[in-house]
């Protein structure tokens, strides 16, 4: 039975780690299929706060696949329905593309992470928002519908915060969850709850202002945090 991840077809740290760790919890790389659709460059961003690790290597996702030893496919998004229907996964991982084609989201079951706890957290920089807002700070599985961030729950997890913490070991706590949270959703069932919830609406990227309001509303919810240690 095939595991199919989506990705981009550009160097991307999130697909490079999933992998990985398919491989490290037990997935024959024979099982794996990686399919790459096409990535627009954005412009460049230097935010404050880097909620993601850089690309380990700067190499495509077919790169990436033939290292491995996976298998690889590269589609267009009007044409991804017909290539699931092929493949006929067992599970669909998401890792990472933007909004997906109707008919592949109503045909297909396919499993994000993520970086929020849903429904709280919706849209980008989600563990940013979820600090400036006072919001709890987790992860969350679950199967894609036509909403951002909406769906059907697998999984959703709290990120502890600890005295010791900086701002970027919270965020690499926050991002190795996502990841393990992503791999393990292969073995569990959805529950009966729906993530949609219009009162909270999805965020867009944080400006740089906010960012500085965000560091220090961190350092006041850390010095109030328990030590890891205790």
């Amino acid at each position: 039975m095939k595991i199919a991840v989506i990705t981009y077809d550009a160097p991307h740290r999130k697909t490079q780690d999933l992998l990985l760790s398919l491989l490290m919890y037990g997935v024959d790389a024979k099982q794996i299929v990686l399919i790459a659709l096409p990535f627009e460059e954005r412009p460049e961003r230097r935010p404050l706060i880097n909620h993601r690790p850089e690309a380990r290597n700067k190499v495509n996702a077919k790169y990436t696949a033939d290292n491995i030893g996976i298998d690889f496919m590269y589609s267009e998004p009007q044409l991804l329905n017909g290539c699931l229907n092929n493949i006929r996964p067992f599970k669909i991982l998401l890792a990472g593309s933007g909004l997906l084609p109707d008919d592949v989201v109503n045909n297909h079951d396919i499993i994000n992470a993520h970086p929020g706890y849903l429904p709280n957290c919706k849209g980008l920089d989600a563990f940013k928002w979820a600090i400036y807002n006072g919001q709890p700070i987790g992860v969350t599985t679950h199967i894609i519908d036509r909403g951002i961030d909406e769906g059907t729950l697998i999984d959703r997890q709290h990120v502890p915060l600890y005295y010791e913490d900086t701002i970027d070991s919270l965020a690499r706590r926050v991002y190795e969850t996502e990841i393990d949270m992503l791999v393990k959703a292969i073995d569990l069932q959805p529950v009966e709850e729906s993530i949609k919830n219009c009162d909270y609406p999805p965020r867009r990227r944080m400006p740089l202002h906010k960012e500085l309001i965000t560091l220090d509303r961190f350092e006041a919810i850390r010095k109030k945090s328990p030590s890891k240690y205790d």
